[in-house]
């Protein structure tokens, strides 16, 4: 294996993996003046018992069902605080916010949240997986526009992770 992939464990089995993505598709949305967001009506199913709303690893915000949510705090809360790194992600994860569909599908984003990830009047909706992505408009732009100069890069590590295609 190359010396540059990471060591992330195994692949999830393929016999575990669901039929599909819990979450595919992109999508532009408007915020209304309250900060709220129009979730997509075919995204909404899995959230309709609640979601929780998380900075992501870049400028955007991420959306998980309250599963997902509950595996990942208690990962997270199984960690050693005595390490720096762990508090820092811990006070990225942590400082979440829980969000449930109104009557009209939205959610409400926070302030706190909206200016992490510099959404404004629109957001753009990212299906990846088993979440969904906020971004602003032009910071998925610039994120589009950066994998697409590091595809050879991508490809690299897919490959060296076992990923055939």
């Amino acid at each position: 294996m190359d010396q540059d992939a990471p060591n992330v464990g195994p692949l999830i089995p393929e016999a575990e993996l669901p039929d599909e993505p819990l979450f595919q598709g992109e999508y532009v949305h408007a915020l209304d003046s309250k900060g709220r967001l129009t979730i997509p009506a075919c995204l909404r199913p899995p959230l309709l018992p609640g979601m929780q709303i998380v900075r992501g690893q870049e400028q955007c915000l991420v959306i998980y069902t309250l599963s997902a949510w509950t595996q990942m705090w208690q990962e997270a809360a199984r960690l050693p605080t005595v390490y720096g790194e762990i508090r820092q992600n811990n006070r990225r994860v942590f400082g979440a916010a829980r969000a449930t569909l109104d009557q009209m599908g939205r959610i409400l984003i926070p302030e706190h949240l909206r200016a992490f990830a510099q959404i404004q009047d629109q957001a753009v909706i990212v299906g990846v997986n088993e979440m969904l992505e906020i971004w602003s408009p032009i910071l998925w732009q610039a994120n589009v526009e950066e994998t697409r100069a590091n595809q050879q890069a991508i490809d690299k590590l897919k490959a060296n992770l076992g990923m055939r295609r």
